[in-house]
């Protein structure tokens, strides 16, 4: 709980892991015996500000993955993931307390995440009504055309890389969401979402491994580290 406010932690394990081209989802890819989510879900469960926490599996694994016990202290529940990331997120938002009013939302093939970085963002999603995980780029930036020209080059001290856990109020979110699903629009990430409604969201600066797992580089990283 943060300041008297109840906060509910989302974490998204519901992804197709396409561009592994592993036989398993690199969600439930097993390192040390445990499965990735599982220790990005440890982790939350070790954060005193956290109350609760929603896993969002896809339809499909759903029924096989919310009957196992993961031995959690806090509030588990667990929700059906959607067609679009978004969609996931939402499912997984509707599910929290009704008295939630501090959300964090985390992909869950980020394991390597420190928890005195999840800290910082939730006290910055507190303050701020929205925050992000983020890190400076190292490399010079550049913006092109569609037919692969440059067009812009942004100051690298301004350009930051978007990660998670991303950490909102409920009650502004859930507004963002209300009236995208009414247009019909599409977003990457929740920070983006949230700017809809008049909201900036505030960087958080974080850790350069907090990386995502997309490729199997990545997944090599991430078993050395974990």
């Amino acid at each position: 709980m943060i300041n008297n406010k109840f906060c509910s932690a989302v974490l998204l394990a519901g992804g197709t892991g396409s561009r592994m081209q592993m036989d398993v989802k690199k969600q439930f890819y097993k390192i040390n015996n445990k499965p990735v989510f599982v220790h990005s879900l440890e982790k939350f469960d070790k954060i005193p500000e956290i109350d609760e926490i929603v896993v969002v599996f896809s339809e499909s694994e759903f029924n096989e993955m919310s009957s196992i016990d993961y031995g959690i202290s806090k509030k588990l529940t667990f929700a059906k993931g959607g067609e679009r990331r978004q969609d996931s997120s939402y499912n997984g938002i509707i599910k929290t307390a009704a008295n939630s009013e501090i959300v964090l939302i985390h992909d869950s093939v980020r394991p390597l995440v420190k928890i005195e970085d999840i800290k910082k963002v939730i006290a910055d999603g507190e303050k701020y009504k929205a925050a992000t995980l983020a890190v400076k780029a190292k490399d010079t930036v550049k913006i092109g055309d569609e037919n692969g020209f440059f067009t812009e080059s942004p100051n690298r001290n301004n350009v930051y890389i978007i990660q998670t856990p991303q950490v909102f109020s409920k009650k502004e979110l859930l507004e963002a969401f209300d009236k995208i699903n009414k247009t019909g629009e599409s977003f990457t990430d929740e920070t983006t979402l949230i700017e809809s409604v008049g909201i900036r969201a505030k960087a958080t600066l974080g850790s350069y491994d907090n990386i995502k797992i997309t490729t199997p580089d990545d997944l090599n990283i991430v078993k050395l580290n974990i």
